[in-house]
């Protein structure tokens, strides 16, 4: 009955083993039929051709097999090519590009000119110290003889000037003993992305943070940066006899809204008033500064100094501590803290970071020009001085190791 029973024929006879001509005799005669297959036709030729067809579609299958293998092995070698040319790409970004310094530094774009472009030349180098494992070999040799030298600082060191720490006369043995490449010495403007003014600044008297946005911090961190501080009444009497001796000399300079250090230099004088007159004089103008520019004042930096540029800063205040900190505030950064009683004994650290001072004397060549005045411990001695000092200052005190109440 067609091929099903062509089939079941076969399957009946793989068990008995008879011809299948004897049966189709058989099932003939019964329905008077002619045979279905011819007599020739046996049970071994039919098995044959099984074997046969069976092979055929084995073959078929396996070849479907190969080639679903072949087309998965291509698949799978495009999209590993693609991934590798992706990583490469993104690689040579990496090497050729830097990011913004906006986005991790919080220098505002303005600022981005020759400097920026220094620090994006370092952050390569430093990339290329990192290593890429998808560098050719040439590039990872290039790259391992020039780390083999010592890379030289793009400025070896920066002086964080605080003003009235004695740094003048630091500055004026840097100028005498380092070439200019060695001491750097900038002035440079910066125009506000907060209030859009022009605020001009200097190295003379740049904060931590100013420098940071100069330079970026590769080169703050490469360079040996330091500063050095004073207890902080002497430092606030030293202010106020050098503002006083200054509008003597210029009295046009101190009229008006110019004297927003709030001098009295109509009430004292430094040649003729005696230091009674004088210490009460001081008093008085702690009392004038503190009722002007409290703390929380945005001109609060006025109790402690001009604002050099850096009064464009929310980090900046009348603390010494504040020209020491970073962006955030939050972190001294500079490598040195020295104190002005000690410097001379510390010469020799200067020496070790700085080597244009190896010839330099031990001891400080001269000290500041200053008026006469009476030793800072004796204005010490006002109760409403000394808690005003302790609410402006005492940060100062805090860090520095600096007594309230110093020793006569």
């Amino acid at each position: 009955r067609g091929e099903n029973s062509m089939m079941n024929t076969t399957i009946y006879h793989s068990f008995i083993g008879r011809q299948v001509i004897d049966w189709n005799q058989s099932v003939a005669a019964s329905r008077e039929q002619k045979p279905i297959y011819p007599k020739t036709f046996s049970f071994q030729k039919m098995v044959s051709m099984l074997t046969a067809k069976q092979r055929a579609t084995q073959l078929s299958t396996n070849q479907l097999i190969t080639r679903g293998f072949t087309a998965v092995a291509i698949v799978v070698t495009v999209f590993l090519l693609m991934i590798n040319a992706l990583a490469n790409d993104h690689s040579s970004h990496e090497k050729g590009l830097s990011v913004p310094a906006s986005s991790k530094t919080g220098i505002p774009f303005a600022l981005r000119t020759k400097h920026d472009t220094a620090k994006q030349q370092n952050d390569k180098k430093t990339n290329d110290k990192n290593g890429d494992s998808s560098s050719s070999q040439a590039l990872a040799t290039e790259t391992t003889k020039k780390n083999k030298k010592k890379k030289k600082p793009e400025i070896p060191f920066l002086f964080v000037h605080i003003n009235k720490t004695g740094g003048t006369s630091l500055i004026r043995m840097l100028e005498n003993n380092c070439e200019d490449d060695e001491y750097v010495y900038e002035n440079w403007n910066h125009r506000s992305d907060e209030d859009g003014k022009l605020y001009r600044h200097r190295s003379f008297h740049a904060t931590a943070h100013s420098y940071l946005d100069l330079h970026g911090p590769t080169v703050w961190e490469e360079a040996f940066t330091f500063a050095v501080v004073r207890h902080p009444l002497a430092r606030q009497v030293s202010n106020f006899f050098f503002l006083l001796e200054r509008c003597e000399d210029d009295p046009e300079e101190c009229e008006g809204d110019a004297n927003d250090r709030l001098i009295p230099f109509k009430k004292i004088s430094t040649e003729k008033s005696t230091d009674e007159e004088k210490i009460a004089a001081f008093h008085e103008w702690m009392e004038v500064l503190y009722q002007t520019y409290p703390p929380g004042n945005r001109n609060q930096y006025l109790f402690g100094s001009k604002g050099h540029g850096n009064e464009e800063y929310l980090t900046f205040n009348a603390t010494q501590t504040s020209w020491l900190v970073d962006q955030s505030g939050q972190n001294m950064v500079v490598d040195s803290v020295i104190k002005l009683e000690n410097l001379s004994t510390h010469m020799s650290l200067l020496k070790d970071k700085i080597p244009c001072l190896q010839k330099a004397p031990e001891k400080m060549i001269e000290k500041n020009k200053t008026s006469k005045y009476p030793h800072y411990t004796l204005f010490a001695k006002n109760e409403r001085t000394n808690e005003i000092m302790k609410e402006i200052y005492g940060i100062d005190y805090e860090n520095f190791g600096y007594e309230l109440i110093p020793k006569e």
